[in-house]
C-alpha cells in the first residue's frame, strides 16, 4: 500500500527589492502558475505596494521545496515564513495563484478603496480551515490597512508582541487543539 503524502501549508511574507514592472510580475506569475500547476502546489499571491503576502499549500516535500526557492531569490528580501501548518486539505483547491495588479500612485482613491475592500471581502468569504489561513488573512488585512506596507509590521516590538497574542487568542479560540501547528513565532511543538 503507498505511503500516504501530508498536505501542508506554509504563509510568508516579503518585500521586493526592486519595483516590478507590470510585464515583469506578469512573466513570474505565468512561470510559477505553471510549476505550481505541475507539482500540485495551490495558495494565494498578495502583492500590495512591494509586499508580498502569499499561502502556499500541497505536499509537504514540494512546498518546503519551493518555499526554499522563493528563499533564494534575489527578487524577495525580509522573507519571513510566519505560519506553517500540516493541513486535511487545501483551503484554495481550486486556485492557481491570484494576483491583482495595483499600485497606489496608479490608482484612484477609490478603485485603490475597492481593492481593499474587494481583499476584505474575499478573506471573510473563503473557508477557513487552519491557522495559516486565519494568519494569512489577518496579514494581507493589516497590510492593506498600514500607511507603509513596505515596512515589516514584524519590526516593531510592541506589535509583535500583540501578534503572539493574537495567535495564542486563535489557537484556543478558532482551532482548538491543533497541537502540529508551528506559527514561526516563537518554539515549535
Amino acid at each position: 500500500m503507498a505511503r500516504e503524502l501530508k498536505m501542508y501549508t506554509l504563509a510568508y511574507e516579503s518585500i521586493e527589492l526592486h519595483d516590478f514592472a507590470p510585464n515583469e510580475m506578469e512573466r513570474l506569475l505565468t512561470k510559477s502558475r505553471k510549476y505550481n500547476n505541475k507539482k500540485g502546489i495551490t495558495g494565494c499571491l498578495i502583492y500590495f505596494e512591494g509586499r508580498f503576502v502569499q499561502i502556499l499549500e500541497g505536499q509537504e516535500e514540494r512546498v518546503k521545496k519551493l518555499f526554499s526557492i522563493i528563499e533564494a531569490d534575489e527578487r524577495h528580501g525580509d522573507i519571513r515564513l510566519f505560519s506553517e501548518d500540516t493541513i486535511d486539505e487545501n483551503t484554495f483547491p481550486n486556485w492557481g495563484m491570484a494576483y491583482y495588479p495595483i499600485n497606489k500612485t496608479d490608482a484612484d482613491s477609490h478603485e485603490l478603496e475597492q481593492f481593499r475592500k474587494n481583499i476584505v471581502l474575499l478573506s471573510t468569504m473563503s473557508p477557513v480551515q487552519n491557522v495559516t489561513s486565519i494568519l494569512f488573512w489577518k496579514r494581507v488585512r493589516m497590510y492593506l490597512s498600514s500607511k507603509h506596507p513596505k515596512k515589516s509590521l514584524l519590526l516593531n516590538p510592541g506589535l509583535e508582541n500583540s501578534i503572539d497574542k493574537e495567535i495564542a487568542k486563535l489557537l484556543n479560540q478558532e482551532v482548538g487543539d491543533k497541537a502540529e501547528h508551528s506559527t514561526g513565532f516563537g518554539r515549535r511543538p
